[in-house]
């Protein structure tokens, strides 16, 4: 029997806005990821991989910037990625908790780049020292993520999974879209107005991840 996965969608629209935004992108790690790891993929009924796992296939914590260069951005670290994994930490304790966390930083001094390293250091950060200083029941945590720029936009899709003990496992996806050219957090009515996304086309495939 399957066990029930609950998912906690934050900004489930804005998600899968960027999602269709960034198709391209998302067709090429799949593509990837299938042919790297063909002999110890699940496939269905017929052979194929499926799209669910090809959507897990796309957080390789790291950024895909096209080849963008923007002089004008002042980075905080010089010498890093305008997104760059600040911290990894794989850990398993025995009775108490399995981590596995990759915490993304965006690399600009900019209002809108605090704001999601301070929104990822709450939720993300935060979440990991409580279940480390836990006793009484086994956590499992990930943490994964893929950064995008396309069109001057810089998306930074985050995906974690919690197992809190006997609990059903919960899943977060959370995006964050800024414009490289204003430093300005995104709207996502204009990102679904630029691309000609429809609303119903981002509930059809709401219910498909979820099913």
């Amino acid at each position: 029997m399957k066990k029930k996965i609950i998912f906690i969608i934050l900004g489930v629209i804005l998600f899968f806005g960027i999602l269709f935004l960034t198709y391209s992108q998302i067709y090429k790690y799949q593509t990837k990821k299938e042919e790297q790891n063909q002999q110890s993929q699940q496939n269905d009924g017929d052979g194929n991989v499926s799209e669910t796992q090809g959507f897990e296939a796309i957080f390789e914590n790291k950024l895909d910037n096209k080849d963008y260069t923007n002089e004008n951005i002042q980075k905080t670290v010089g010498n890093e990625a305008l997104v760059y994994t600040a911290l990894s930490k794989k850990e398993v304790i025995e009775n108490k908790y399995n981590l596995n966390l990759n915490f993304p930083i965006i690399n600009i001094n900019c209002d809108a780049a605090r704001k999601f390293n301070n929104q990822t250091q709450e939720l993300f950060v935060e979440k990991a020292n409580v279940i480390m200083q836990k006793e009484g029941a086994y956590n499992i945590y990930t943490l994964d993520y893929m950064a995008y720029i396309n069109e001057n936009i810089l998306s930074v899709i985050l995906k974690s999974t919690l197992k809190e003990d006997n609990n059903s496992q919960r899943m977060i996806i959370q995006t964050y879209n800024m414009d490289l050219e204003t430093l300005e957090e995104v709207n996502f009515k204009n990102l679904m107005e630029k691309k000609s996304i429809q609303e119903k086309d981002i509930e059809q495939k709401l219910r498909g991840y979820n099913n």
